[in-house]
């Protein structure tokens, strides 16, 4: 689905005129996108991808607009699987919003949120066989970046953490539903 969607952007006609500032911008996210669109495996999907949120981002901050995000609650409190997968959605997802809108803040957010959470317990989960060694190696990477990056980074430098944080995502989903229940 990833793939379909950056072709569609790296060929999507804009309608109307675009301020000429914009041009730049656009025409870079297009080739991000074309390129991305042509990724081999999960992981480089994952950079591309980052790196189209990157020029978005890239646009957004310099012409001091772009998109909106409200604050959102957490929607998981509790200590199952399911709750700690739900937030590091919600993690993720504001290190999106700060990628996509040049936001440090909501980017440092998240990031802060993956670093801070304890990994995944045994107890939690919800095979008899507890977590399968890769995913918990997974998911311990997911936590390394989180902390990485709370680190000063560049535009591209989050780019490449992002793409590596939503590959490493992917992958682990991939071992889960290899994994008997």
């Amino acid at each position: 689905t990833a793939r379909e969607r950056l072709g569609w952007l790296a060929t999507h006609e804009t309608t109307g005129e675009l301020p000429a500032a914009w041009t730049v911008f656009v025409d870079a996210m297009r080739a991000e996108a074309r390129h991305a669109s042509e990724a081999e495996g999960v992981e480089a999907l994952g950079r591309g991808v980052a790196q189209v949120a990157s020029e978005c981002g890239s646009c957004h901050g310099s012409i001091g607009a772009g998109p909106q995000h409200g604050e959102e609650p957490s929607a998981a409190e509790g200590d199952t699987t399911r709750d700690h997968m739900i937030r590091h959605h919600e993690a993720s997802e504001q290190m999106w919003k700060g990628l996509i809108s040049g936001d440090d803040r909501r980017w440092l957010a998240g990031a802060s949120a993956l670093a801070d959470m304890e990994p995944l317990q045994e107890l939690t989960h919800p095979t008899s066989d507890g977590i399968p060694e890769a995913s918990r190696a997974l998911g311990m990477k997911v936590h390394e970046l989180g902390r990485e990056g709370l680190g000063q980074m560049d535009r591209i430098a989050k780019a490449n953490l992002y793409g590596e944080l939503i590959g490493t995502c992917a992958l682990c989903h991939d071992v889960a539903r290899a994994s008997p229940e």
